[in-house]
């Protein structure tokens, strides 16, 4: 009966070893692999290395401007049955978005898809005095648009906010008029 206690105290000291030798230790460093598989904030993507996971967005553009358009230089799309009006120069571009077919009176400008008859969007591609290939939208304010009866359409502005999706500044201010011919 002594023999058979001891062999079940042996036993049971072995398989306690037994346990805690494999039990699994936590570990709080961060190791790489996906949060999920390691517990922690890990960024196991080398080709975003951040310290959180995440990155911040800069902006490229840091100083403000002004963009005149017309005159010497600007050419302009024709006239069509379209909802929009574009003016070139050089790598510049501006473009006027319409609900419908513009009519003679004012439009209201916004940043998005025009969603009414009273409102436009100007989108400005780039402004001189700007890093290239970044986008500018207009912010606020307000356009006039006349028409004659040969289908010609002009559209007048001044000081029109234009700034990116992302950031509220710098600003491209935006003056002029455009036509389509």
């Amino acid at each position: 009966m002594k023999k058979l206690k001891i062999a079940y105290l042996i036993l049971g000291v072995s398989m306690s070893l037994i346990m805690v030798m494999c039990n699994k230790s936590k570990d709080n460093s961060i190791a790489p692999g996906y949060r999920d598989e390691v517990g922690g904030g890990g960024n196991p993507n080398p080709n975003s290395v951040t310290t959180t996971g995440t990155s911040t967005i800069t902006n490229p553009a840091t100083t403000n401007s002004t963009l005149n358009v017309g005159g010497a230089g600007w050419s302009y799309a024709a006239c069509g049955t379209g909802n929009t009006l574009l003016a070139f120069n050089g790598a510049t571009t501006v473009q006027i978005n319409f609900f419908a077919p513009p009519t003679t009176g004012s439009y209201n400008l916004q940043s998005g898809t025009p969603t009414s008859n009273s409102v436009a969007q100007m989108i400005v591609y780039n402004p001189p005095g700007q890093p290239s290939g970044i986008v500018w939208y207009s912010a606020s304010g307000m356009i006039s648009v006349s028409t004659t009866t040969g289908g010609n359409v002009t559209a007048t502005f001044n000081n029109i906010p234009c700034t990116q999706m992302q950031f509220p500044f710098p600003v491209v201010t935006v003056s002029g008029a455009m036509t389509c011919i």
